[in-house]
């Protein structure tokens, strides 16, 4: 009658198609319940990923049984476990299970046997009892020394007497102070259940490590800066079965630790360093190698490595006389193990002929080595195919070949290779653009005319409101200073009035004066809902915010720009459209 957990596991490192295991028949044993989750766990920096299948069984015979291979199936091809010797004997006497009536045991027990186990497994003696001293919560960090941009792992560990203790539910009573740090979530809180656990020692006692979250922290300035601590209110039980337990609740406190972050050397950073900070490789290729007068070349960077692809930015490349930058977009992911950050410059061919790119050398710094390393990025020759165009000056976004008949004429003369099928279309495509430009303006005029007719009617026979949310009016304020301040490139200022506007915001939101500056109680204030599914993004941009207005020009190097200040003003203006569609 003694409950029997069958644990199947499968451990993998990349993306697999992994099948429901094929359990053997298993005599003498009652299939109660199964579930399955997926997990992800990291020990020093390695990642690896389990699919972890559980089934609850009952036995119902004595004697000794074995339960036959398990046989699972990843990418077509089968795995099988070893098989299970089982023993099951009489010799431990059960209490009665519940709704029993004394030794014989009518009730329903007798009826449905599968979902009533012993009192002994569903409810344990006050001994059995999780305690709050038995359980600890503690912060382990990677590393505590580490340089600026430097990744640093941090995980959040309730350390349990034994393995059958079980954390039903965690609620956040104060969040972690994480001032001075860009933050990237690796396992969230609530989402590390299927986590298998980890041993650990505090003193000279042994304990169980069970993961509650892990985040990467990257520090943005140098100095001591302080992780901690975390303040939750969670529920534990203890025994063979926890889904029928008795939670104990209690909250606990997790330890406050401090890291040295060092700034990045001088010597040997160069000006083509890019704020890559970790393990990473640089390469570049080219989209195209033969192109027509119509094409512009994308010119493409990689870096993939260890590390945060947002810090990592494009020194000013000159490509020369034979290309004009046009446009550079970048794209990024981040995982702990492996990152890539890509940029797509669009360049637009000056001249025709067999063009050369220029070979680059880029920078980064290899925070365990302590050094910068240099990437040479080769050159590339392009055929570009076409005509100049002459003595005309355009703009970047017109066309810099001549599609008329004269100059195609010219050119046939001259070289024969060039086909006529090349510049037809350019001529096409020259009267089209002429008649989509005049529909344009067409449509235009009789749209606007329709719109003013419909506001002058709507303000003649409905009321209009003139009362303005104040909030919003003062927002709108502040943007209008932020954007003059990047126009001006006034980078500080630019931060310092984006500052004003947070506090502007979130004082309203949490009802407090102004005045108060202390992000901690304005938080604290906030509508738990929205406090639990913004604060780090809230923390994340008051980092950056600070970084650009308070920090030193050493500190902030690199990062006051115009794309940087940008992109921030971007993500704080969509974080506050998030959460004005929910408050107001």
């Amino acid at each position: 009658e003694d409950i029997l957990t069958l644990n199947v596991e499968v451990e993998y490192d990349s993306e697999r198609n992994i099948e429901i295991p094929r359990l053997p028949r298993i005599n003498h044993f009652l299939l109660i319940d199964s579930h399955q989750g997926h997990h992800v766990q990291i020990i020093n920096g390695v990642v690896s990923k389990k699919k972890q299948y559980r089934y609850i069984l009952r036995s119902v015979q004595e004697g000794k049984f074995q339960i036959d291979s398990i046989s699972v199936i990843v990418d077509g091809k089968t795995y099988k476990t070893q098989p299970v010797n089982i023993e099951v004997s009489d010799k431990i006497a059960s209490a009665p299970a519940p709704f029993s009536q004394g030794q014989g045991g009518s009730s329903l027990r007798k009826f449905f046997p599968h979902f009533f186990p012993d009192v002994k497994d569903v409810f344990p003696s006050p001994k059995q009892r999780i305690q709050k001293k038995d359980v600890k919560f503690r912060l382990d960090l990677e590393k505590k020394e580490v340089y600026v941009g430097e990744m640093i792992l941090a995980e959040w560990f309730f350390y349990l007497p034994d393995d059958n203790t079980f954390n039903v539910d965690t609620e956040v009573l104060k969040n972690v102070d994480l001032d001075g740090f860009w933050v990237e979530s690796v396992v969230q809180l609530g989402s590390a259940g299927a986590v298998p656990p980890q041993f650990g020692n505090i003193g000279n006692k042994k304990y169980i490590k069970k993961l509650l979250m892990a985040s990467a922290l990257f520090p943005v300035r140098a100095g001591v800066l302080n992780v901690g601590p975390m303040r939750v209110k969670s529920r534990f039980i203890s025994g063979a079965i926890p889904f029928f337990g008795r939670p104990t609740a209690f909250e606990k406190e997790s330890n406050k630790e401090s890291i040295k972050v060092l700034p990045l050397p001088e010597e040997g950073k160069g000006k083509f360093f890019t704020e890559a900070v970790g393990d990473f490789t640089v390469s570049a290729n080219i989209n195209k190698t033969v192109i027509s007068v119509q094409e512009p070349l994308i010119y493409k960077i990689s870096f993939k490595g260890e590390g945060h692809p947002r810090l990592i930015r494009l020194p000013n490349l000159n490509f020369g006389d034979s290309f004009e930058k046009y446009d550079t977009t970048e794209s990024q992911k981040f995982t702990v193990s492996d990152s890539f950050k890509d940029f797509e410059i669009i360049l637009i061919p000056k001249t025709n002929g067999i063009l050369t790119t220029p070979s680059f050398e880029l920078s980064t710094f290899d925070a365990e080595l302590g050094i910068y390393k240099t990437h040479i990025l080769p050159s590339f020759k392009v055929n570009v195919a076409g005509v100049m165009v002459p003595d005309r000056q355009k703009g970047k976004s017109e066309r810099y070949f001549d599609p008329d008949t004269k100059a195609s004429d010219k050119v046939q003369k001259q070289d024969k290779t060039v086909k006529e099928d090349i510049l037809i279309p350019l001529i096409e495509d020259q009267e089209e653009h002429f008649l989509i430009k005049n529909r344009k303006n067409f449509w235009f005029v009789i749209f606007s005319s329709l719109f003013l007719f419909f506001i002058l009617v709507l303000k003649r026979n409905f009321f209009i409101r003139k009362n303005k949310n104040p909030l919003k009016v003062q927002i709108k304020k502040d943007l209008i200073k932020v954007d003059k301040a990047i126009k001006n490139e006034q980078w500080k200022e630019a931060g310092i009035e984006m500052n004003q506007l947070m506090h502007s915001f979130f004082s309203e939101l949490s009802e407090k004066d102004k005045v108060v500056k202390n992000w901690d109680t304005l938080l604290q204030h906030i509508h738990p809902s929205i406090r639990i599914k913004y604060e780090e993004q809230i923390r994340n941009l008051v980092s950056r915010v600070e970084r650009l207005s308070f920090a030193s020009s050493s500190e902030a190097e690199g990062f006051r720009n115009k794309r940087n200040v940008e992109q921030l003003k971007k993500d704080l203006v969509v974080l506050i459209q998030k959460i004005s569609n929910e408050y107001f």
